[in-house]
């Protein structure tokens, strides 16, 4: 299983039994020991494949949890998307691009759903905006791999090499892996650090085209974001100390649209940081 730093709230258990009264079911065990051990958490760099779909893999971001901060509270999810999702599913977890991951909370299966699908489908709640997964929480876990670039093993047989040579071509090979790998994992970040910055300056310019031109948090939002995708074309990650709820609190606060997409992909950034 892929390594998740846990979240820092603790798991609160009247607060799951609240979630479990609204939705009407008793979510899975193995889903509730997750909750209680990591609570939400952000997991390491990762990758699921899928076969025979359009979209190819997927990232998870964070894991929602129970009693903690609104953007990744399990509950403000749920009633978050209830009404953009297929019926009986709950959202458990962030993906790349602002999408979810979902289980559907009769049949215990894991979807993913892409937000895109609002975009080019007015039947957005029919299941067929949701994407196979796994049949199961467990299932799904296990499919989560740790994001590596591949490497071929090479083996020579019956031939006689100088130890010594040996050694140093084995030394110049790992440093050549290590210094491959680090270089992947950090172009494979700064890339979706640019994809999803691009995507907030997109939705403003949808939602509040004026506003980003004067003073407030719209423009606010819109001047560091736009530095942070100009921070990740030039190889670089923008090293900015921001109080992000605070921030989102503020944008609820002026623009009183707590559903906006912008919220989800704007906290994904900052979380980048």
């Amino acid at each position: 299983m892929i390594q998740i730093k846990t979240s820092n709230d603790k798991f609160n258990e009247e607060e799951f039994d609240n979630l479990e009264k609204k939705l009407e079911v008793i979510l899975p065990k193995n889903y509730k020991r997750f909750l209680e051990i990591n609570n939400g958490g952000m997991p390491e760099l990762n990758i699921i494949e899928l076969e025979d779909e359009e979209i190819e893999s997927f990232s998870i971001t964070e894991f929602f949890g129970i009693g903690i901060s609104a953007i990744n509270d399990l509950k403000y999810q749920f009633e978050m998307y209830k009404e953009r999702i297929p019926n009986r599913n709950l959202p458990i977890c962030r993906v790349e691009g602002g999408n979810v991951v979902c289980m559907n909370i009769d049949h215990e299966t894991i979807s993913l759903w892409d937000h895109d699908t609002e975009l080019i489908d007015n039947d957005t709640l029919s299941v067929k905006s949701l994407i196979k997964v796994a049949n199961g929480f467990e299932e799904f876990l296990s499919i989560i791999k740790p994001y590596d670039q591949d490497v071929d093993e090479y083996k020579v047989n019956d031939v006689w090499i100088d130890p010594d040579f040996i050694k140093e071509l084995n030394k110049e090979r790992m440093d050549s892996l290590t210094s491959k790998n680090t270089e992947g994992k950090r172009n494979f970040f700064l890339e979706d650090v640019i994809k999803r910055s691009e995507k907030v300056l997109y939705l403003i310019d949808k939602e509040y085209p004026n506003q980003k031109n004067y003073a407030g948090v719209i423009k606010e939002i819109y001047d560091l974001v736009e530095r942070i995708n100009a921070s990740a074309k030039a190889g670089q990650c923008l090293k900015v100390k921001v109080d992000i709820h605070s921030l989102l609190r503020r944008f609820v606060d002026e623009t009183t649209n707590f559903t906006s997409p912008i919220l989800e992909e704007l906290s994904i950034v900052l979380h980048k940081l």
